[in-house]
């Protein structure tokens, strides 16, 4: 019917979900062409303030037949560990909405260890002899951490805890 939008899309809101701060992630978004006359896709860009930390892979100006679906692949590669919210804009030659505009968003997560205390001090220590004092590992981050293999190492006056992944 005149008025009624030719593209509708799949999913509905592009969710990159909670994603290791410095890896990337791909995902598609479904678009067809509900018209029965061909659709001409001009451009697919990100607008918003966090459009950055998405990309549009491969953008073109492109034709979708009536009643035929294509895909738009959208990467995720956030730079810092917090959530984005973004637009994906698909300008097409459809007289009831050129400007068709689809939800982006995805979270960036990461570890981030803290030792409390975060200076012990041993004091005054007879040789040969030994003294025990507790460190709380915590995590101050968004993602799960995982700690293996701690081993105490410095000089005589200074001790520092290394963590070894495994």
């Amino acid at each position: 019917p005149p008025g009624t939008p030719a593209l509708t899309h799949a999913p509905q809101i592009l969710d990159f979900g909670k994603i290791r701060l410095g890896t990337i992630k791909a995902l598609e978004l479904k678009i067809t062409n509900n018209s029965s006359r061909l659709l001409r896709i001009n451009e697919e860009r990100l607008v918003g303030q966090d459009s950055m930390m998405f990309q549009v892979v491969r953008p073109s100006s492109f034709l979708i037949n009536a009643g035929a679906t294509d895909s738009i692949q959208i990467v995720f590669a956030p730079l810092r560990p917090e959530p984005f919210t973004t637009t994906l804009l698909i300008e097409s030659d459809d007289a009831a909405e050129p400007a068709y505009r689809v939800t982006v968003r995805g979270e960036a997560i990461n570890p981030k260890i803290t030792l409390i205390p975060d200076t012990v001090n041993f004091g005054f220590v007879y040789t040969d002899s030994t003294k025990t004092l507790y460190l709380e590992i915590k995590n101050a981050g968004t993602a799960e951490l995982l700690t293996a293999n701690h081993r105490l190492q410095g000089t005589e006056r200074q001790v520092a805890v290394a963590h070894f992944a495994t």
